[in-house]
């Protein structure tokens, strides 16, 4: 049987003629008569100094310094050995770059951008700490074409390290950029918790405002977190605004008696907020409770930066308690920055009856849910008065005479509250 090949179409397949094949041989005998590149000892072959710098090598870049090479020497991007040196952690490098021409540190690239600000924004702790230390002349606070300082860069790239470093040296927490951003702002927004811990302790400030009219709130939106750090820190500014001193602050914690032990210590707030626990026992401050009063602030002053002379919030009821106590002495208007008064009123003491009645886990005796129905303002008030002594003396006050005034007028909380509208 006649084999047959299989094809898709009844056309002719399409052809090509033959290629003809060239001569190539004088060509190729040309070409093999020239003669080979010399072959050249690796000395002669040298490093250009920004490469030697980018992987490292120390011993050529001193070769290259000795045959007279600049040290300043740019390509086309303006990047000089120190920038590379700086930007890819070589510290060796940096140093030996630096003794050489300490001045050579405030060079800036095609971008506007230092030595320091590339250390910074690959987070290079030994290289930063190399640049800081080795030459007088550096800016710290000196801003690329965008406006920015190597503080600006350290966060955001979440260099928590770096930024704490340039702090120590004196980086400006709020110095704007182009956009008005500041790098407390740039925390902000990035939602980066302990590198706005660390501006706010050297005086960053949430409430400016950048270009765009926004401040450390709208940035903040999405992180809840750095919404609590924001109201903590102005609420500490607010209320805190007068304690210059330690017996200032021993007198917001109503621990003024000791304040003969600090006198006697020599004890200014600046050493205050350097004592341990064992210091203060040490010192004469024997009972716990007063001490652990003191360690708490100088504890949370480390953390954050802040004098805060009320006890952190813990439970839910501790929460609500200190809601209620800050919404009774503020309150945020819509501009974020400004504080109005706003004295406590019934729904803060709803708030507070719905905090006693759902942590039972808080003290045995607090409301069962059930039983909320039948809850009276005189049950209310006998329930504040067992939880007196966590909750702030002007806040007790204030919902304790609210409460006497409903009890006046028999007026029954659960007729004006429902458990609903809060869950």
């Amino acid at each position: 049987m006649e084999q047959r090949s299989v094809r898709f179409s009844a056309k002719p397949p399409q052809t090509y003629p033959p290629i003809e094949r060239q001569d190539t041989s004088d060509f190729l005998r040309a070409f093999e008569k020239l003669p080979l590149p010399k072959l050249l000892d690796d000395s002669v072959f040298v490093f250009d100094i920004r490469t030697a710098a980018s992987v490292g090598s120390v011993e050529a870049v001193q070769e290259l310094v000795k045959r007279g090479t600049n040290v300043k020497q740019e390509n086309d991007a303006k990047w000089t050995a120190l920038m590379y040196a700086a930007y890819l952690g070589h510290e060796t490098v940096c140093d030996y770059v630096l003794e050489v021409l300490p001045t050579c540190i405030n060079q800036r690239n095609s971008r506007g951008q230092t030595a320091l600000m590339l250390s910074a924004f690959c987070g290079n702790m030994n290289t930063i700490r190399t640049l800081l230390k080795k030459s007088r002349d550096v800016d710290i606070n000196v801003a690329d074409q965008n406006g920015s300082t190597a503080l600006h860069h350290a966060v955001l790239c979440s260099q928590l390290h770096a930024a704490e470093l340039l702090l120590e040296y004196g980086a400006d927490t709020n110095f704007a950029n182009q956009q008005g951003m500041t790098p407390t702002l740039l925390a902000c927004a990035a939602g980066h918790e302990l590198i706005l811990a660390a501006l706010l302790q050297k005086n960053g400030d949430p409430l400016k405002k950048s270009k765009d009219g926004e401040n450390g709130y709208s940035l903040a939106a999405e992180h809840p977190k750095i919404l609590k750090a924001i109201e903590e820190w102005n609420t500490a500014q607010n209320d805190n605004a007068e304690i210059t001193s330690v017996s200032a602050l021993l007198r917001v914690l109503k621990l003024e008696k000791y304040q003969p032990i600090f006198e006697i210590n020599k004890i200014d707030l600046r050493k205050f907020f350097t004592l341990t626990d064992s210091d203060l026992s040490n010192m004469g401050i024997t009972p716990f409770g007063p001490r652990k009063k003191l360690v708490n602030v100088i504890e949370r002053f480390k953390s954050n930066g802040i004098i805060a002379t009320e006890p952190e919030p813990h439970s839910q009821f501790d929460i609500m308690t200190h809601d209620a106590a800050r919404n009774d002495r503020f309150a945020y208007n819509a501009d974020h920055g400004k504080r109005q008064r706003d004295p406590a009123d019934e729904d803060e003491i709803r708030r507070l009856r719905y905090a006693l009645s759902v942590q039972k886990s808080y003290n045995h005796r607090l409301f069962d849910l059930v039983s909320i129905s039948k809850t009276t303002a005189s049950q209310v008030l006998e329930e504040l008065r067992l939880q007196q002594s966590l909750i702030p003396h002007n806040v007790y006050i204030s919902i304790e005479n609210q409460l006497h005034e409903l009890i006046r007028k028999s007026v029954d909380i659960e007729r004006t509250w429902q458990p609903d509208d809060f869950l």
